[in-house]
């Protein structure tokens, strides 16, 4: 590649290509130089823009970096590796509002993507969602049990957990009220799981009874 420039040294392409073989050969510092000749060389070089910023990145330059990331997006919007350069920079500043923002951007742009949802992630614990995350992980604990069917399972996880049974009720009665209303035969069954004492049956019930009228009378 070196002869190649020497050859031709205002090739954009071949500062790139010297540029990915130091990358690649774990030498970003060396790098770095290929890679800001070739975007000056050719400012409309994408590859030469991101591979330049995430030399800047990993270098701990992180404002140059972002400037590089922010120049691909003026011309290309929906660059999802782009977008996570942009979130990847905003994390090691802390600036973890932004990082969502841009991871939010990135997962759009491709769903299936799992650095994006990765990096979304770890933008939404900076926000301290560490500390709701904890909470729900010992709610979850706290269920376990040597033997979960005679524990918290079926109505007991509706007698513990107040509007469980309600909200389950209530999705299930309207879906049958709606597929009436289109003129489909609906005969609705409803079973009331693992019981073990009447008292679960009674309570469960009344619960039952009471949202499927509501539902009712409201469709």
């Amino acid at each position: 590649f070196r002869q190649a420039i020497a050859l031709n040294p205002d090739s954009a392409a071949n500062h790139l290509n010297l540029g990915i073989a130091y990358y690649q050969g774990g030498r970003p510092a060396e790098a770095k130089p290929a890679f800001q000749k070739a975007v000056t060389l050719d400012p409309d070089l994408t590859m030469a823009r991101l591979l330049l910023a995430q030399v800047l990145a990993t270098t701990g330059d992180l404002a140059a970096a972002e400037q590089e990331y922010n120049q691909v997006l003026a011309h290309e919007p929906g660059n999802a590796k782009t977008l996570r350069g942009v979130g990847f920079c905003r994390i090691r500043q802390a600036d973890y509002h932004a990082a969502v923002t841009a991871y939010q951007d990135a997962t759009k742009a491709e769903p299936d993507n799992a650095d994006s949802w990765s990096g979304l992630g770890s933008a939404f614990l900076g926000l301290n969602e560490l500390a709701e995350a904890e909470e729900m992980l010992a709610v979850v604990n706290s269920m376990w049990e040597i033997n979960p069917m005679m524990g918290l399972r079926g109505c007991r996880a509706g007698i513990m957990y107040e509007g469980l049974t309600e909200m389950q009720t209530r999705a299930y009665f309207q879906a049958a009220c709606r597929c009436a209303k289109r003129g489909i035969d609906v005969h609705p069954e409803v079973m009331i799981p693992l019981v073990s004492h009447v008292n679960e049956l009674k309570l469960e019930r009344a619960k039952l009874e009471k949202v499927a009228q509501q539902v009712m009378e409201e469709e």
